[in-house]
């Protein structure tokens, strides 16, 4: 498998100390992480580019899942092997560059918190993963795709 980290070094390197503050929820009861969020983004060898938190976790989104709807459906006993991605309310979430999509969040309707969402979809981590991972793919669980955005077209001399 192949990482792929879309991001400058340079940032990389200035965000370090805040990202070790933005890991992954490791139960539903933990506190959501303090200061900016970033996803990250890896390449597999069977699912293509995904999106995955600060610690290379690929994130997952349940297709059942309708935030919409305010509805979620991973709780209770699936929330055991799924974590949702969770942050602080009003932070300032930021997409990698180079990377289309939209970065937010959604308030979970059994108050485990503020879930990150990922083009609209409520991600989790799964807690069998090591990171680059894909072992919680099933019927119903998908990694989340990270598509990359054109380059700028090239100005004409």
């Amino acid at each position: 498998m192949r990482r792929t980290a879309i991001a400058a070094p340079l940032l990389a390197v200035a965000l370090a100390p805040l990202l070790v503050g933005a890991a992954p929820a490791v139960s539903p009861v933990d506190s959501p992480p303090t200061g900016p969020y970033t996803v990250g983004v890896i390449d597999t060898d069977t699912q293509g580019r995904v999106f995955t938190d600060p610690d290379f976790l690929v994130v997952y989104h349940d297709i059942n899942d309708n935030p919409a709807g305010n509805t979620f459906d991973c709780a209770t006993d699936c929330l055991k092997l799924y974590h949702p991605l969770l942050t602080t309310p009003g932070a300032v979430l930021t997409m990698p560059p180079g990377v289309s999509g939209t970065l937010s969040s959604v308030v979970r309707p059994d108050g485990v918190g503020d879930q990150v969402t990922i083009n609209g979809y409520p991600v989790y981590t799964f807690s069998g993963d090591q990171p680059g991972a894909t072992g919680g793919l099933s019927a119903t669980w998908h990694a989340v795709p990270a598509p990359v955005q054109p380059p700028p077209p090239v100005p004409a001399n």
